[in-house]
């Protein structure tokens, strides 16, 4: 169990350095929170990863309702989508689907507008619809997931196993498809979509038509993220 937690902790600062920039000299405090942290190696395991002088125990019991209680008295605090959210592309070829990263993990919210920009082409010609699978990519076996950018400036995720793709949840499957009016032609794109995150945590899309010169959607709620 000791060693499971100083990995966790080493995931969990790699993880921080990489998205935000945060060193673990970075850190000023370590609040120990719940009754296995009375455990004294748990205390130890922390403060050698993090340093014993950062450590706080006086509040084992009492630290989440104390925050609680300091964040309804006023005091902020700057929120952020938790998970990966990507939506899921199927490739020409039949291989298994893939997944485009739009919100990183750690995205700060409200966003702008036009946080993620994308062009969509039909796939065929004579394609009456597309579909946005927006889905939630979780971690794999508690580890960040490994997105490999391409030359087109997005990042991608492919699962390699069923386990893999088990974390790969779809949440808006139900939703209709976006009408192609006329019908798609060549491999231009046809749709602009912009997308973003509002103050409460919905994702929203703007979607424009290119061929016909006007919007399908504007700031639509699709999903909301955790």
């Amino acid at each position: 169990m000791y060693v499971r937690i100083r990995e966790l902790l080493d995931a969990l600062l790699a993880e921080l350095r990489t998205r935000h920039g945060v060193l673990a000299d970075g850190i000023d405090d370590v609040i120990l929170e719940g009754g296995s942290t009375l455990l004294p190696e748990v205390r130890n395991v922390v403060g050698d990863v993090l340093g014993r002088e950062k450590v706080r125990e006086w509040l084992p019991f009492a630290a989440v309702a104390r925050g609680a209680c300091i964040f309804a008295g006023g005091a902020h605090v700057e929120d952020f989508i938790y998970h990966d959210y990507a939506l899921r592309v199927l490739p020409d070829d039949d291989a298994d689907a893939e997944y485009e990263l739009l919100i990183p993990g750690g995205t700060c919210f409200p966003t702008v507008d036009n946080f993620a920009t994308r062009y969509y082409a039909p796939g065929r010609d004579g394609q009456r619809h597309i579909n946005l699978f927006i889905c939630e990519v979780g971690r794999v076996a508690g580890r960040p997931i490994d997105w490999t950018e391409r030359s087109n400036g997005s990042s991608y995720f492919v699962p390699r196993t069923a386990g893999e793709r088990a974390f790969c949840l779809c949440l808006n499957e139900a939703d209709p498809a976006l009408p192609l009016d006329p019908p798609g032609q060549g491999t231009a794109p046809r749709l602009r979509v912009t997308y973003s995150v509002d103050e409460n945590r919905w994702l929203c899309v703007t979607v424009h038509d290119l061929h016909r010169k006007t919007d399908l959607n504007v700031k639509h709620p699709v999903v909301r993220l955790r």
